[in-house]
Protein backbone atom coordinates (compact mmCIF):
# COMPACT_ATOMS: atom_id res chain seq x y z
CA UNK A 1 0.00 0.00 0.00
CA UNK A 2 3.08 2.08 0.88
CA UNK A 3 4.00 1.60 -2.46
CA UNK A 4 1.02 2.43 -3.90
CA UNK A 5 0.50 5.54 -2.30
CA UNK A 6 3.72 6.68 -3.14
CA UNK A 7 3.46 6.03 -7.08
CA UNK A 8 0.30 7.96 -6.93
CA UNK A 9 1.42 11.12 -5.17
CA UNK A 10 3.49 12.83 -7.68
CA UNK A 11 0.81 12.44 -10.74
CA UNK A 12 -1.86 13.89 -8.28
CA UNK A 13 0.60 16.96 -7.05
CA UNK A 14 0.92 17.50 -10.96
CA UNK A 15 -2.37 17.53 -11.46
CA UNK A 16 -3.04 20.15 -8.61
CA UNK A 17 -0.67 22.60 -9.60
CA UNK A 18 -1.83 22.06 -13.10
CA UNK A 19 -5.39 23.18 -11.55
CA UNK A 20 -3.86 25.79 -9.47
CA UNK A 21 -2.53 27.13 -12.16
CA UNK A 22 -5.40 27.29 -13.98
CA UNK A 23 -7.51 28.80 -11.19
CA UNK A 24 -4.98 31.88 -11.30
CA UNK A 25 -5.75 32.39 -14.94
CA UNK A 26 -9.23 32.51 -14.37
CA UNK A 27 -9.49 34.62 -11.65
CA UNK A 28 -7.31 36.83 -13.47
CA UNK A 29 -9.32 36.67 -16.51
CA UNK A 30 -12.39 36.92 -14.40
CA UNK A 31 -10.81 40.01 -12.26
CA UNK A 32 -10.08 41.66 -16.25
CA UNK A 33 -13.70 40.64 -17.00
CA UNK A 34 -15.11 42.26 -14.48
CA UNK A 35 -13.52 45.36 -14.72
CA UNK A 36 -14.47 45.49 -18.23
CA UNK A 37 -17.95 44.73 -17.18
CA UNK A 38 -17.98 47.83 -14.21
CA UNK A 39 -16.54 49.94 -17.39
CA UNK A 40 -18.96 48.87 -19.70
CA UNK A 41 -21.80 49.40 -17.30
CA UNK A 42 -20.68 52.80 -16.64
CA UNK A 43 -20.48 53.52 -20.49
CA UNK A 44 -24.32 52.19 -20.78
CA UNK A 45 -25.20 54.60 -17.67
CA UNK A 46 -23.67 57.66 -19.67
CA UNK A 47 -25.42 56.55 -22.72
CA UNK A 48 -28.39 56.03 -21.33
CA UNK A 49 -28.10 59.75 -19.84
CA UNK A 50 -26.79 61.03 -23.40
CA UNK A 51 -30.12 59.72 -24.73
CA UNK A 52 -32.30 60.98 -22.52
CA UNK A 53 -30.06 64.45 -23.25
CA UNK A 54 -31.05 63.98 -26.85
CA UNK A 55 -35.06 62.97 -26.29
CA UNK A 56 -35.54 66.06 -24.29
CA UNK A 57 -33.47 67.81 -26.69
CA UNK A 58 -35.44 66.37 -29.55
CA UNK A 59 -38.65 67.43 -28.04
CA UNK A 60 -37.15 70.81 -27.89
CA UNK A 61 -36.62 71.28 -31.39
CA UNK A 62 -40.04 69.88 -32.11
CA UNK A 63 -41.43 72.74 -29.77
CA UNK A 64 -38.97 74.89 -31.72
CA UNK A 65 -39.89 73.65 -35.06
CA UNK A 66 -43.75 74.16 -34.51
CA UNK A 67 -42.82 77.54 -33.35
CA UNK A 68 -40.83 78.55 -36.40
CA UNK A 69 -43.42 76.98 -38.96
CA UNK A 70 -46.28 78.94 -36.41
CA UNK A 71 -44.50 82.00 -37.31
CA UNK A 72 -43.90 81.54 -40.64
CA UNK A 73 -47.31 81.00 -41.01
CA UNK A 74 -47.88 83.99 -38.77
CA UNK A 75 -45.58 86.18 -40.95
CA UNK A 76 -47.47 85.50 -44.07
CA UNK A 77 -50.79 86.50 -42.68
CA UNK A 78 -49.63 89.55 -41.51
CA UNK A 79 -48.09 90.21 -44.65
CA UNK A 80 -51.22 89.48 -46.40
CA UNK A 81 -53.25 91.19 -44.12
CA UNK A 82 -50.66 94.43 -44.53
CA UNK A 83 -50.88 93.77 -48.30
CA UNK A 84 -55.08 94.19 -48.25
CA UNK A 85 -54.78 96.56 -45.90
CA UNK A 86 -52.27 99.20 -48.20
CA UNK A 87 -54.76 98.63 -51.04
CA UNK A 88 -57.20 99.07 -49.11
CA UNK A 89 -55.53 102.83 -48.22
CA UNK A 90 -54.41 102.92 -51.38
CA UNK A 91 -58.62 102.97 -53.17
CA UNK A 92 -59.34 105.14 -49.91
CA UNK A 93 -56.60 107.64 -51.12
CA UNK A 94 -57.79 107.33 -54.55
CA UNK A 95 -61.31 107.96 -53.57
CA UNK A 96 -60.51 110.78 -50.91
CA UNK A 97 -58.07 112.42 -53.76
CA UNK A 98 -60.93 112.48 -56.54
CA UNK A 99 -63.45 113.72 -53.91
CA UNK A 100 -61.47 116.31 -53.19
CA UNK A 101 -59.98 117.53 -56.58
CA UNK A 102 -63.84 117.06 -57.84
CA UNK A 103 -64.49 120.25 -55.30
CA UNK A 104 -61.50 122.23 -55.93
CA UNK A 105 -61.21 122.23 -59.51
CA UNK A 106 -62.56 124.16 -61.67
CA UNK A 107 -63.59 121.54 -64.77
CA UNK A 108 -64.79 119.80 -62.40
CA UNK A 109 -65.93 117.28 -65.02
CA UNK A 110 -63.02 116.87 -66.60
CA UNK A 111 -61.52 114.19 -64.21
CA UNK A 112 -63.58 111.25 -64.03
CA UNK A 113 -61.29 109.18 -61.19
CA UNK A 114 -57.85 109.54 -59.42
CA UNK A 115 -55.75 106.03 -59.05
CA UNK A 116 -52.57 105.37 -57.63
CA UNK A 117 -50.44 102.30 -58.71
CA UNK A 118 -49.41 99.49 -55.89
CA UNK A 119 -46.34 98.99 -57.28
CA UNK A 120 -44.62 102.39 -57.29
CA UNK A 121 -47.77 105.19 -56.55
CA UNK A 122 -47.71 106.36 -60.16
CA UNK A 123 -50.64 108.64 -60.49
CA UNK A 124 -53.13 107.77 -63.42
CA UNK A 125 -56.17 110.20 -64.42
CA UNK A 126 -59.28 108.91 -65.97
CA UNK A 127 -61.34 110.96 -67.85
CA UNK A 128 -65.20 111.23 -68.03
CA UNK A 129 -65.31 108.63 -70.77
CA UNK A 130 -62.51 106.28 -69.57
CA UNK A 131 -59.41 106.68 -71.10
CA UNK A 132 -56.42 107.37 -69.87
CA UNK A 133 -55.28 111.69 -69.36
CA UNK A 134 -52.12 112.50 -69.52
CA UNK A 135 -50.93 115.28 -67.09
CA UNK A 136 -49.46 116.96 -69.60
CA UNK A 137 -53.17 118.11 -70.52
CA UNK A 138 -54.02 120.12 -67.65
CA UNK A 139 -53.26 124.19 -66.93
CA UNK A 140 -50.80 124.84 -64.60
CA UNK A 141 -53.87 125.92 -62.00
CA UNK A 142 -54.90 121.91 -62.31
CA UNK A 143 -51.92 120.51 -61.79
CA UNK A 144 -51.66 122.50 -58.55
CA UNK A 145 -54.88 121.80 -57.53
CA UNK A 146 -53.88 118.22 -58.29
CA UNK A 147 -51.22 118.25 -55.89
CA UNK A 148 -53.37 120.15 -53.40
CA UNK A 149 -56.27 117.60 -53.29
CA UNK A 150 -53.14 114.82 -53.14
CA UNK A 151 -51.75 115.97 -49.86
CA UNK A 152 -55.19 117.00 -48.24
CA UNK A 153 -56.45 113.50 -48.95
CA UNK A 154 -53.43 112.10 -47.33
CA UNK A 155 -53.71 113.94 -44.06
CA UNK A 156 -57.39 112.84 -44.33
CA UNK A 157 -56.19 109.28 -44.87
CA UNK A 158 -53.54 109.20 -42.56
CA UNK A 159 -56.01 110.26 -39.39
CA UNK A 160 -53.27 111.92 -38.03
CA UNK A 161 -53.20 115.79 -37.27
CA UNK A 162 -50.58 117.27 -39.53
CA UNK A 163 -49.72 120.96 -39.34
CA UNK A 164 -49.28 122.38 -43.20
CA UNK A 165 -46.86 125.34 -44.81
CA UNK A 166 -48.12 126.64 -47.49
CA UNK A 167 -45.27 129.15 -49.48
CA UNK A 168 -46.42 131.83 -51.95
CA UNK A 169 -49.90 129.32 -53.01
CA UNK A 170 -51.41 131.42 -55.59
CA UNK A 171 -48.79 132.71 -58.01
CA UNK A 172 -49.95 129.99 -60.94
CA UNK A 173 -53.98 129.83 -60.43
CA UNK A 174 -56.51 131.90 -61.87
CA UNK A 175 -59.38 133.40 -60.34
CA UNK A 176 -61.62 130.31 -59.72
CA UNK A 177 -58.92 128.19 -58.68
CA UNK A 178 -57.86 130.68 -56.11
CA UNK A 179 -61.23 131.09 -54.59
CA UNK A 180 -61.31 127.33 -54.62
CA UNK A 181 -58.07 127.06 -52.76
CA UNK A 182 -58.57 130.05 -50.16
CA UNK A 183 -62.11 129.59 -49.29
CA UNK A 184 -62.51 125.72 -49.61
CA UNK A 185 -59.00 124.29 -48.97
CA UNK A 186 -57.32 126.89 -46.21
CA UNK A 187 -59.76 126.65 -43.69
CA UNK A 188 -60.27 122.98 -43.50
CA UNK A 189 -56.61 121.62 -44.93
CA UNK A 190 -55.69 120.64 -40.94
CA UNK A 191 -55.89 121.65 -37.73
CA UNK A 192 -53.16 123.99 -37.96
CA UNK A 193 -52.23 125.51 -41.47
CA UNK A 194 -49.02 128.35 -41.67
CA UNK A 195 -49.47 130.35 -45.23
CA UNK A 196 -46.48 132.51 -46.58
CA UNK A 197 -47.99 135.29 -48.72
CA UNK A 198 -47.96 138.67 -50.36
CA UNK A 199 -50.57 141.03 -50.21
CA UNK A 200 -51.72 140.12 -53.92
CA UNK A 201 -52.00 136.33 -53.30
CA UNK A 202 -54.26 137.00 -50.09
CA UNK A 203 -55.16 140.69 -50.47
CA UNK A 204 -57.75 142.42 -48.50
CA UNK A 205 -61.07 140.81 -49.55
CA UNK A 206 -59.66 137.15 -49.19
CA UNK A 207 -58.35 138.10 -45.35
CA UNK A 208 -61.54 139.35 -44.78
CA UNK A 209 -63.46 136.46 -46.16
CA UNK A 210 -61.34 134.33 -44.15
CA UNK A 211 -62.64 135.91 -41.09
CA UNK A 212 -62.72 133.58 -37.88
CA UNK A 213 -60.08 130.99 -39.71
CA UNK A 214 -57.62 133.30 -39.29
CA UNK A 215 -55.88 132.63 -35.66
CA UNK A 216 -52.92 135.19 -35.86
CA UNK A 217 -51.49 137.37 -38.32
CA UNK A 218 -47.58 138.09 -38.62
CA UNK A 219 -45.67 140.21 -41.34
CA UNK A 220 -41.90 140.11 -42.14
CA UNK A 221 -40.53 143.30 -42.70
CA UNK A 222 -37.50 144.41 -43.94
CA UNK A 223 -35.64 146.87 -43.25
CA UNK A 224 -33.04 147.71 -45.95
CA UNK A 225 -30.85 149.76 -44.02
CA UNK A 226 -29.63 146.88 -41.54
CA UNK A 227 -30.42 144.15 -44.75
CA UNK A 228 -32.87 142.82 -41.88
CA UNK A 229 -36.21 141.49 -41.04
CA UNK A 230 -38.25 141.83 -38.34
CA UNK A 231 -41.59 140.33 -37.13
CA UNK A 232 -44.43 142.61 -36.52
CA UNK A 233 -48.08 141.84 -35.30
CA UNK A 234 -50.88 141.71 -38.07
CA UNK A 235 -50.93 141.45 -42.02
CA UNK A 236 -50.19 144.13 -44.27
CA UNK A 237 -53.63 145.86 -43.93
CA UNK A 238 -53.10 146.16 -40.24
CA UNK A 239 -49.61 145.16 -39.22
CA UNK A 240 -47.92 147.68 -36.67
CA UNK A 241 -45.66 150.10 -37.73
Amino acid sequence: NRLALHAVVPETQAEYRTLNERLVKERAQLQTHSARYEELTRTLGGLKLRKAALEQDLVGFDLDSRKIETSAKVSRVIEGLFEKLSARKLNELAEKTTEIYKSLARKRGLIRDILFAEADLQITLIAKDGTVLKRSALSAGEKQMLAVSILWALGKVSGRNLPIVIDTPLARLDSDHRDSFVLKYLPRASHQVVVLSTDTEIDRDYSERLGNHIANEYLLHFDSSSASSEIRKGYFFGAAS
